[in-house]
């Protein structure tokens, strides 16, 4: 799977649901570049970044207790929170989570619109 369908998939998927961490690194998985524990980092983070860059989605922080929506208006604050997940998953050691765990992402109705367009399917 190539990088373009593997956004759409992680949009398509958020389209009506909530997409919590562990589906999220289940659909990058599928991407042709991971091969083990780190590029599977990498490429998750990359992808959070890129969809929140280009406001793609809403974020989400989960804990135990509530799903809190994550405010975001800059780089910064987008490199805080790929910061934030990579120290919570090195503690587990890049092991797939809970379902509950780090963050869960929508898709904003710009999503849906590049989605419904095709803008990001590439033709292979």
């Amino acid at each position: 799977m190539n990088w373009g369908y593997t956004k759409d998939k992680i949009l398509v998927f958020g389209e009506n649901d909530y997409v919590f961490f562990d589906m999220f690194l289940s659909i990058i998985e599928e991407f042709e570049k991971v091969e083990d524990v780190e590029s599977r980092m990498i490429y998750t983070l990359i992808m959070l970044k890129e969809l929140m860059n280009e406001k793609l989605v809403d974020v989400y922080l989960v804990s135990e207790k509530k799903i809190e929506e994550y405010v975001y208006f800059s780089v910064e604050d987008i490199e805080r929170l790929g910061s934030t997940i990579s120290f919570k998953w090195a503690e587990i050691n890049y092991s797939l989570p809970e379902r509950d765990v780090f963050f869960c992402i929508t898709t904003t109705q710009r999503g849906i619109e590049c989605v419904n367009n095709r803008i990001f399917l590439d033709k292979k």
